[in-house]
Order: C-alpha cells, then structure tokens, then sequence
C-alpha cells in the first residue's frame, strides 16, 4: 500500500502557519478583518448583518388644555327696588394665566339696564317690583378659543313699609313728556314745568293748564334760567289785579339779583314786576308787613323785607346778622292756634335758619311803628336728636295758606340713614316751639304741604325721595290752620324716581290730585288716595 507522505506534510505546516497567522492579529496592511494567505493579500469582510432598527425623533412636549374657572359673585344677593348692586367676576381665572374678557348678560326678571358689559364689575340698580322677585344674570368668561359661563341669582325687593296713608294710592293720570321735569311751580294760571337733560344745563320752562277739560302744554314765556337760580313761587306781592297770583321769584345768589315774575290773565304775557339787588339771596318766605303783603329775603348773612303795599314792590328793611338766613318763617298765629294779640308791627315776628350751624334764631321788631327796628329774642340749635351731623335738604311753609309754622328736612344724605323733620312756630308768647319726627328708608330731596285725602283742615307734610317708591306721609292730628301737632309717620306709593310734586292746594290741572314729577322718566303722575 503506498501513502503519499509529502502531501500530508504540505497540509499540517499550512494548518500551523494559519493558526500562528490568526495569533498574531493581522499585518502586512491588514484592517483586523481580513484573513492574510501567502503573499500578504487580505479577503473581503464578511457580508454586514442587517441593521438595528432606527427609533422616530422625540415629540415635543405637549400643553396641557386651558380650563377657567369662572366665579360670578353678588353683593347683596337680596336688593330693595331702586337700590345699587354688584356683579364681580374678579374671581374667575385661567389655568394658564391669560387675561380673560367677560360679558355680563341678563337671564330673566324684570329688565335692568347694562351699562359697560364687560367689565369685570358691575354695579346695577334693581328696578321697581311690586312683589319680591328672583333675577338671574349670566356671566361669559374666555381666554382666546376657551369660554366657561356661570349664573349668579339676585331677589329684588318690593319697598313696602307700612302703615300705608288711609287706602293706599290711586293714580288718576299720566303727563307724558319730552323733557326731563326737575321742578313743578304753580305760576298764575298755569302749572310750570322747569327741565333740563343734565342738572347743570340752563333750564327750560313748559307750561301746563287745563282749558275746556282739554290740557294745554306749550312753551313758557319765562326766560331761560341759570340752573343755579332759585325758585320759589309767591302769592299776590304785585298789587295788580290783572295780573294772575302766584307769581315768581327767582333769587340768583351769585348775581346778587331778586327778580318776581308775574303773568297777565288773558295772554299769559309775562313782566318782571321786581328786579332789586340783594346781596346773597337764598331763600323767600312770605310777610305781612305795614299791613300789607310782603316778602322775607333770607340772605347768607342776613335778611331783607320786601313791602308790596304801596303800588310797587321794594326794600323795607335790610337786616345784616352776619348769619346765614336761608329758611325763614315770619307767623301770622301761634304754631298752636290763636292770635298773639296786641297791634300787629310794621315788622312781623321771624325766625330764621342758619344752615351752617344749624341754629334757630328768632327776631322780634322794637316797636310797632314804621321805624322799628329788629332785635334777637332768642337762638338755640336745632332739635335733630341725630348721632350724625345732618344737613338741611329743604323747607316749606305751605305758601300762603300755611304760614304759622315751618316744615324742615334735614339728612345724612344715606338711604337708610337719619332723616328728620322738624316744625317750628312760636307759642302765644313769641317763643319758638320744636317739635322733631324721624322716619327710615330713602334719602329725601324735595316736600310739599298737600291734601292727598280731600281734606283742606288736615294738610298733610309729604316728603319725597328718588330712591324710594314711597313718600312719607305726616299728617296733622288736630283742626288748626298750621302744620301739626304731626302724627307718626305713614307711606304712600307713587313709584321710583320722583323729583319733585306740586301741592293740590295749587291744583292748576283741576284733578283733585297731587302731581309727582318723575325726571329720567320724562313724566308727571297726578295721584290721590284710593277710595
């Protein structure tokens, strides 16, 4: 048997050199892959695997919705007619800090008015109800395309404070008009309506009267007044029998001018009748003086007496007190009935107001001749009974059919803060009497001496306030030609917003009621009690 020897020998140094190749780790230009054979030449590297696979790029992070949260508050929840309240939406929030806007709408009730929408506070007036009812408003918060809402409920109150004047009120008729009424004086023969659209504008005069049963209205022929001029209507101080009474006077403090006014019967012509000039005048009452008519001019520091008696109107007396004198009551009687005897002096008795200090003084003439001269009987301050200080609002004597005793109001100015109404007169022996009445609710701005039920030996003292649907009533409890003794005080209703009225007495309308004046409504109510 033969055996090929060298060909096994070839193979096993081939296997050796290979093993010593793959120990030393490569050379001759080798990359750590390759496998060297012979010469130094290298292989190609094994085939790659596949790869791993590749991951998609990382999200950015996202942001989370925006949520509100919205808060609709109330204060107070539960509103008196014709009282302010607020609606706050300050609580509302975005989650992520944006500034939200809102809008305010009305779900039910009776209509309010909205002004400025969207603001984030809001303060409303509730509006006249005659029972108490709930009201719902809706607040709408965003922040870009995201919005919430909420619902906020209010009651709104019915004002009905009692005891209520005889049988309530029934309103008889309605003026509608197309200005805003601030004042009503009886002028002559006509009713005369003064108005402007802000209480600072000049104001313009209407007259109103009745003809045939038919009611005449028609521009006045009073000229335009500065709306800082007062006025005051007066009774019978022009002695001329063609010429209708009451007249007018209007006092204009800055210009130191007293102007009368009075209006012819037949054409309603007006002619100035007196036009002096006084220092300061604030005020008008009436007098008898030198056995005739005349007028009181309360002053800001002192008091001026007008004669009518001889044919033409003119200065009597100049009284320089250095006080203010601007509410003024010269008595015919006693504040109790009955005459204070004796003969009755050129110069009446007066007591006058100082609306500084609140203090009462009364005066007295020396003599009964036409030469006398006045002299301070008596000052003491006002009995308000009050823990805050209170301010004159406004006063009355009745005109010319009560004039034995003086009606003040006095306030904090506050709707349910401290109001009073003082009456002051003398006694038979000139001395002055006080007698102070108190009420709550509604913050008062003008009174009137009125005859709501019909009866001419109770004049009743009516006080009205704008914010308040009922006057207070006082009515006299005894049969004397004055203002009280007064009874407590009762309510009658004659709706929200009344600026002024004018008294029955004066009733140029021939109704037989009383006419409340209502400004921002444009109309004049005419109304008595209920049968």
């Amino acid at each position: 048997m033969s055996v090929n020897l060298p060909t096994i020998r070839v193979r096993a140094v081939l296997l050796a050199a290979l093993a010593a190749c793959s120990a030393c780790g490569g050379g001759g230009g080798g990359d750590g892959t390759g496998v060297i054979v012979g010469g130094g030449g290298t292989s190609p590297p094994p085939p790659a695997g596949p790869l791993p696979p590749t991951s998609p790029p990382a999200s950015p992070p996202t942001s989370p919705p925006v949520t509100i949260t919205t808060q609709a508050v109330a204060s107070p929840t539960t509103i008196k007619e014709g009282r302010p309240f607020t609606l706050d939406a300050t609580g509302s929030t975005a989650s992520d800090g944006s500034v939200l806007s809102y809008i305010w709408t009305q779900v039910s009730g009776p209509a309010v008015t909205i002004v400025n929408s969207n603001n984030a506070q809001l303060t409303l007036s509730a509006v006249e109800v005659t029972t108490d009812t709930p009201v719902q408003f809706r607040l709408t918060a965003k922040a870009g395309a995201t919005q919430s809402e909420a619902l906020v409920n209010v009651t709104f109150a019915n004002v009905h404070q009692t005891p209520i004047f005889k049988n309530g009120s029934r309103e008889l008729a309605q003026v509608k008009l197309d200005v805003k009424p601030r004042e009503l004086k009886q002028f002559g023969h006509a009713m005369l309506l003064g108005s402007s659209e802000k209480k600072e504008d000049p104001r313009l005069f209407t007259d109103f009267r009745t003809y045939n049963n038919n009611l005449l209205i028609s521009p006045s022929k009073l000229p335009t007044l500065d709306p800082e001029a007062s006025l005051h209507d007066v009774t019978y101080i022009i002695p001329a029998s063609n010429y209708w009474g009451p007249h007018l006077a209007v006092l204009e403090e800055k210009a130191n001018r007293v102007r009368i006014f009075s209006r012819e019967v037949n054409t309603g012509d007006i002619i100035t009748g007196t036009d002096v000039t006084i220092t300061a005048p604030c005020t008008v009452g009436h007098a008898t003086v030198v056995s005739g008519l005349g007028l009181i001019i309360g002053q800001k520091a002192g008091f001026t007496v007008l004669s009518g008696s001889s044919g033409a109107t003119q200065i009597y007396r100049t009284v320089n007190t250095g006080r203010p004198a601007c509410a003024v009551l010269s008595p015919r009687q006693p504040i109790n009935g009955g005459t204070f005897g004796g003969t009755w002096p050129a110069l009446p008795p007066l007591i006058t107001l100082d609306t500084e200090n609140n203090e009462l003084s009364v005066y007295r003439a020396t003599d009964p001749s036409g030469m006398a001269q006045y002299q301070l009987l008596q000052k003491t301050a006002v009995q308000l009974n009050a823990t805050k200080p209170l301010k004159l609002v406004t006063w009355t004597t009745g005109g010319n059919q009560v004039s034995n005793a003086m009606a003040m109001v006095f306030s904090d100015g506050e709707y349910e803060g401290e109001h009073r109404l003082v009456i002051v007169g003398l006694d038979g022996s000139q001395a002055l009497v006080q007698r102070t009445h108190s009420w709550v609710g509604g913050a008062p701005k003008s009174m009137i001496l009125s005859n709501l039920n019909g009866d001419l030996a109770y004049p009743e003292v009516i006080i009205i306030s704008p914010d308040s649907p009922q006057a207070v009533v006082f009515e006299a409890s005894t049969v004397i030609s004055s203002i009280g003794p007064l009874g407590p005080p009762s309510y009658f209703e004659i709706g929200l917003g009344a600026t002024a009225a004018l008294s029955t007495f004066n009733d140029v309308l021939q109704t037989g009621g009383t006419l409340f004046a209502f400004a921002e409504q444009k109309l004049v109510k005419v109304m008595d009690t209920a049968p």
